[in-house]
Protein backbone atom coordinates (compact mmCIF):
# COMPACT_ATOMS: atom_id res chain seq x y z
CA UNK A 1 0.00 0.00 0.00
CA UNK A 2 1.42 3.29 -0.70
CA UNK A 3 1.84 5.68 2.30
CA UNK A 4 0.56 8.68 -0.26
CA UNK A 5 -3.01 6.57 -0.67
CA UNK A 6 -3.60 5.70 3.27
CA UNK A 7 -2.02 8.66 5.10
CA UNK A 8 -3.05 12.68 4.95
CA UNK A 9 -0.10 14.89 4.30
CA UNK A 10 0.53 18.18 5.80
CA UNK A 11 3.76 20.18 4.95
CA UNK A 12 4.65 23.00 7.66
CA UNK A 13 6.08 26.52 7.21
CA UNK A 14 9.45 25.02 7.42
CA UNK A 15 8.79 22.02 4.75
CA UNK A 16 8.76 19.40 7.40
CA UNK A 17 6.24 16.49 6.36
CA UNK A 18 4.28 14.77 8.53
CA UNK A 19 2.23 11.70 7.38
CA UNK A 20 -1.12 11.24 9.62
CA UNK A 21 -3.61 9.01 9.76
CA UNK A 22 -7.12 9.31 11.86
CA UNK A 23 -5.94 12.65 12.92
CA UNK A 24 -2.72 10.72 14.65
CA UNK A 25 1.23 11.34 13.88
CA UNK A 26 2.43 8.51 12.38
CA UNK A 27 5.92 9.84 10.67
CA UNK A 28 7.42 13.43 10.56
CA UNK A 29 10.20 13.89 7.79
CA UNK A 30 12.16 17.20 8.95
CA UNK A 31 13.92 19.23 6.54
CA UNK A 32 17.28 18.11 8.36
CA UNK A 33 16.61 14.56 6.97
CA UNK A 34 15.54 13.52 10.37
CA UNK A 35 12.40 10.84 10.34
CA UNK A 36 10.59 9.98 13.44
CA UNK A 37 7.84 7.38 13.50
CA UNK A 38 5.51 8.06 16.51
CA UNK A 39 2.26 6.09 17.75
CA UNK A 40 0.06 7.38 20.84
CA UNK A 41 2.39 10.32 21.32
CA UNK A 42 5.04 7.52 21.81
CA UNK A 43 7.87 7.11 19.82
CA UNK A 44 6.95 3.31 18.26
CA UNK A 45 7.70 1.43 15.29
CA UNK A 46 7.17 -2.22 14.40
CA UNK A 47 8.60 -2.74 11.40
CA UNK A 48 11.62 -0.99 11.81
CA UNK A 49 13.62 2.22 13.60
CA UNK A 50 11.86 4.66 15.23
CA UNK A 51 14.11 7.15 14.09
CA UNK A 52 16.39 7.70 11.47
CA UNK A 53 18.91 10.20 11.09
CA UNK A 54 20.65 12.08 8.45
CA UNK A 55 23.99 10.53 8.90
CA UNK A 56 22.17 7.43 8.45
CA UNK A 57 22.19 6.13 12.06
CA UNK A 58 19.14 4.48 13.60
CA UNK A 59 17.56 4.14 16.89
CA UNK A 60 14.34 1.40 17.50
CA UNK A 61 11.67 2.67 19.77
CA UNK A 62 8.93 0.51 20.98
CA UNK A 63 6.24 3.38 23.37
CA UNK A 64 8.76 5.58 23.66
CA UNK A 65 11.29 2.33 25.24
CA UNK A 66 15.06 2.74 23.62
CA UNK A 67 15.51 -0.78 22.49
CA UNK A 68 18.73 -0.62 20.54
CA UNK A 69 20.96 1.62 17.67
CA UNK A 70 22.12 -1.68 16.12
CA UNK A 71 20.42 -2.88 13.71
CA UNK A 72 21.59 -6.53 13.84
CA UNK A 73 20.19 -6.94 17.29
CA UNK A 74 16.78 -5.65 16.07
CA UNK A 75 16.98 -8.38 13.62
CA UNK A 76 17.78 -10.68 16.29
CA UNK A 77 14.87 -10.07 18.35
CA UNK A 78 12.59 -9.65 16.23
CA UNK A 79 13.78 -13.24 14.26
CA UNK A 80 13.61 -14.69 18.23
CA UNK A 81 9.86 -12.99 18.39
CA UNK A 82 9.27 -14.93 15.44
CA UNK A 83 10.25 -18.21 16.20
CA UNK A 84 8.22 -17.54 19.92
CA UNK A 85 5.28 -16.48 18.09
CA UNK A 86 5.26 -19.66 16.09
CA UNK A 87 6.14 -22.20 18.77
CA UNK A 88 2.74 -20.74 20.94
Amino acid sequence: MNMVESYDIRVSGDGSKEYRRIGQICKIEYTSGLVTWWKDSCRHREDGPAIEKANGDKEWYLNSEFITDDPLIWMVMQYENKLFSENN
